[in-house]
């Protein structure tokens, strides 16, 4: 029988850092989401200011979106 030492602080490490990317991705989709929407809501009730601000919410997580997107790729990239 083959006895695997398992490190645990570098699986909680693993866990703990998966968890807060995830947060992370899913909270700046939702902001595109509810920016986007509520640009378009704005843009419909003649708001100029409201819209362009929710479009500016939206562009910020879209970039910032992305950004974490390349991010994850280059750091998958690098341990393969």
């Amino acid at each position: 029988m083959i006895s695997a030492a398992i490190e645990w602080n570098l699986v909680g490490e693993v866990i703990g850092v998966s968890f807060a990317a995830g947060l992370v991705v899913i909270t700046l989709f939702a902001l595109i989401i509810f920016g986007s929407t509520r640009a378009a809501d704005a843009r419909r009730a003649h708001e100029g200011g409201t819209a362009t601000a929710f479009t500016v919410l939206a562009g910020v997580a879209g970039t910032a979106f992305a950004a974490v997107v390349v991010f994850a790729l280059i750091v998958m990239a690098q341990k393969g």
